[in-house]
């Protein structure tokens, strides 16, 4: 996401416009960076965030993909948080890391740290993704339909159904069924429950149809990693073996630095956190209703990247659902309040200092003024 996306720096395009009461609260009780440069990939700014050095002194100078060799990724001997550890900070990743590469189908991990690289790297510990963003969206949704029949992830409409779970059970969900997010649409209630929906079946009678939980689906379905501390061996969770990555990633990133923060309001060390939040990395896709400000949901939000129009329309959904869990971080913390006309105020008796930053800009939903031909995945005009 750049400043195009954000009306904090009087911009935000054709209305309407994301809502961002967080980042705005941020904004109004510190500083804009009007100057703030980020190269338009993603791994590149990452490193130079983290290291204060530009991308060609770490040879980071693109997005790292699956066949990188070790000497294009993240140097462990950089100043990373290192330094942070060495001062007596504790430290924790949550969400995209991307300093490194991931293995494929089609290619080995091929990097020094094996599948640690955030501990190696300093920080102390690591709840999230090693890849650089959420995997295509499964059309099929898990296995209930054929491929591009559900372009959201999910069976979409008012459609009853049986909702299995990957341990084997199975709960019949109703049209009315609204116990998760707010939502009257099973298909996207099973799914926030880390299940598949198989519409108009009831459990004891559902139809031989082999479901895929192995399926990466997008914000909904993914691999998630764990590294309990430092350099121990990473905790590696595939879609289809447990519910740690089947939950709507932009939340599923917030809750771990809550928790994780809290823990340490009693301890005499400092702290960090990075908090990197996916959103709004493609593949764009709705984000559930209760997550954002009501410029976008699962009932409004076209499932397909078509039109610009459309295109924004996602894209506010997604920035939305960001700024409400940046939000929750703030607040659940003690680091920022939130007053009843759902704005946002911070507390500058928090000892804490909030930097926000994008490491790159928008991609593919450039707004004017600015020329979507010098944006992420374009050449020049």
């Amino acid at each position: 996401m750049g400043i195009d996306q954000l009306e904090l720096f009087g911009y935000g395009g054709i209305p309407p416009r994301a809502a961002t009461p967080a980042l705005n609260a941020l904004a109004d009780a510190g500083v804009r960076f009007r100057n703030f440069w980020a190269t338009p990939d993603c791994s590149p700014s990452r490193s130079a965030a983290f290291t204060g050095r530009y991308p060609i002194r770490t040879n980071v100078t693109t997005a790292i993909l699956s066949p990188d060799l070790a000497g294009n990724q993240l140097n462990p001997y950089e100043l990373t948080p290192n330094v942070l550890r060495q001062a007596g900070y504790e430290s924790a990743l949550f969400g995209k890391a991307h300093f490194t590469n991931t293995p494929s189908d089609n290619f080995p991990l091929i990097s020094p740290y094996g599948a640690t690289p955030v501990t190696q790297l300093g920080w102390d510990y690591f709840n999230g993704w090693n890849d650089g963003g959420p995997l295509p969206i499964d059309t099929t949704a898990g296995g209930a339909g054929v491929e591009g029949q559900y372009p959201c992830g999910f069976v979409t409409g008012s459609v009853s159904g049986a909702c299995h779970y990957i341990n084997g059970t199975c709960v019949f969900k109703r049209t009315a069924d609204e116990s998760i997010s707010g939502t009257p649409y099973p298909g996207l209630t099973c799914l926030l429950e880390g299940g598949i929906l198989l519409p108009g079946q009831i459990c004891n009678r559902s139809e031989a149809v082999e479901l895929n939980f192995e399926n990466n689906n997008g914000y909904y379905v993914g691999q998630a990693v764990i590294i309990p501390n430092r350099q121990s061996e990473a905790e590696i969770f595939p879609p289809g073996q447990s519910n740690i990555g089947r939950r709507y990633r932009t939340e599923r990133e917030a809750r771990p630095a809550i928790r994780w923060i809290n823990e340490r309001k009693n301890s005499a060390n400092p702290w960090m956190a990075t908090v990197s939040f996916s959103s709004v990395h493609t593949p764009l896709q709705p984000s559930p209703p209760g997550t954002n400000y009501g410029q976008g949901s699962s009932s409004n939000v076209p499932c397909v990247n078509g039109t610009a129009g459309d295109n924004w329309k996602l894209m506010n959904s997604m920035i939305e659902a960001a700024d409400k869990a940046l939000g929750d971080v703030l607040v659940e913390t003690g680091v920022a309040f939130k007053n009843r006309d759902g704005s946002y105020t911070y507390n500058k008796e928090s000892n804490t200092v909030v930097v926000v930053m994008g490491d790159n800009g928008s991609y593919p939903t450039v707004r004017l003024p600015f020329n979507f031909h010098l944006a992420k995945a374009y050449g020049f005009p």
